[in-house]
This record gives C-alpha cells, sequence and structure tokens, in this order.
C-alpha cells in the first residue's frame, strides 16, 4: 500500500509556475495541458497540480491511494458526515477516479482518491504530452467540494 500527499494550486503564471515546480521537484511535469499541469513524484511521495486562476491559492488538498481498501477505510469514517461526497468512476482532470471529499473544520477541501486509469484527455484516451497551444479545452465539474476538477 502507499500513498502520495496530494496539493491542487490555482497559480497566475502557468508557464512560470511549471518552471519553478519543475525546478523544485527536480523533474518534468507528467502531464502538460493548457489548463492543468500535473507531477507525480516518488521523492518526496506527491502529486503536484497547477491551474491558472486569476489569483494564487490553495484549492485543494489530497491523499492519492492505490488501493481500493484505503478509500473503503475512509469511507467507513467519513461517509456519515453530511459534508462528504463520494464520486466513482469521475473523469476529472484528465483521469477516471473513485473519490471521497470532506472538509476540515477550517473549511479546507480534501479529496481521498485511487486512480484507476492514466491520464486521459477528454474523449477517454491515453493521454499524449502537448504543448499549452495544442491542449483541449478544460473539462470542468461545478459542486465539488474542492470548487471544481482536479
Amino acid at each position: 500500500m502507499s500513498k502520495r500527499i496530494h496539493l491542487s494550486l490555482r497559480v497566475t503564471d502557468l508557464a512560470a509556475s511549471t518552471r519553478f515546480y519543475s525546478e523544485l521537484l527536480g523533474a518534468p511535469p507528467d502531464l502538460v495541458r493548457a489548463d492543468h499541469v500535473k507531477w507525480r513524484v516518488d521523492s518526496p511521495p506527491l502529486n503536484l497540480a497547477i491551474s491558472p486562476a486569476a489569483t494564487a491559492a490553495v484549492d485543494h488538498l489530497g491523499i492519492e491511494n492505490s488501493e481500493v481498501t484505503e478509500l473503503d477505510s475512509y469511507l467507513e469514517r467519513f461517509g456519515e458526515r453530511s459534508d462528504a461526497v463520494a464520486e466513482a468512476q469521475a473523469q476529472c482532470c484528465y483521469a477516471r477516479s473513485d473519490k471521497l471529499w470532506v472538509r476540515s473544520p477550517d473549511a479546507l477541501s480534501w479529496e481521498l482518491f485511487q486512480t484507476h486509469q492514466a491520464e486521459t484527455d477528454d474523449t477517454g484516451d491515453a493521454a499524449k504530452p502537448q504543448s499549452a497551444a495544442t491542449a483541449p479545452a478544460p473539462v470542468t465539474q461545478p459542486g465539488r467540494p474542492g470548487g471544481g476538477c482536479c
């Protein structure tokens, strides 16, 4: 079983932030789209996603899980909460995942998830690295505690 911390950040300059986080993590991004850039690194175990916005902010936090039993454990602990939102086979941010969203006492959104399919484009095909100029339009899913798709 392995877990990876997930951070979803809103940034004001996607290109500059992509360069900064690539340098910080010592690795190029695993996925580049016009509206979304993602790194999955092993040291530290991190899934970092950045998306453009008018104001920089933490969009949400999360824990990526490699085992479905981990999600079952979260559902047992958080499933009865009125703010818990479960999603099965959610197509979001170029990936298909099972998710549970909860809010901390300070209203920070946490996404607990397991990804079943590697990053995909909006048609469900396996993602191929793209430049920002050829990337598809963003896929948005309003109403999530995290404020959108990640």
